[in-house]
């Protein structure tokens, strides 16, 4: 079972249910890039589109040569990233749950503002942090 958690979170929101769940499956949690215990490359100019993290599971997957079915249980935003790897890799998801996905009317402006605040939220939270001794770790790794 692989874990996605949501926008301001980090594996930590899993590691329990991860727990419970591992005595019937193998449990993956990961931190989504620039969340929890990931860190942003130094090129990041704060624009990750959902793709993006789509990408990144992607990647993660092929370099612990997870090539199986699985199910995925994500959490808010990670449920939308999610359902977008389910759609572009349907042979890989054996289960989807889909926690707190927000569905609601898709309206292009109010998503566009959203994206930004949020992409400058975690732009500007990480440069911050780093310069307070331990703030990265206590901010955000325990959420």
């Amino acid at each position: 079972m692989v874990f996605v958690h949501g926008w301001g979170g980090s594996s930590q929101y899993w590691r329990s249910t991860a727990q419970v769940f591992s005595e019937d499956f193998d449990c993956l949690i990961y931190d989504l890039r620039g969340f929890g215990q990931s860190v942003l490359p130094v090129d990041y100019d704060g624009v990750y589109d959902l793709e993006d993290y789509v990408f990144d599971l992607v990647e993660l997957l092929q370099a612990l040569d997870i090539s199986q079915s699985f199910v995925l249980n994500a959490h808010s935003m990670g449920a939308s990233i999610a359902a977008l790897f389910a759609e572009q890799y349907p042979q890989q998801v054996e289960k989807l749950i889909l926690n707190c996905n927000g569905v609601f009317e898709y309206d292009e402006r109010a998503f566009a503002i959203f994206q930004k605040i949020g992409g400058d939220i975690v732009r500007f939270r990480f440069p911050w942090l780093k310069q307070v001794p331990f703030m990265d770790r206590l901010a955000i790794a325990d959420f």
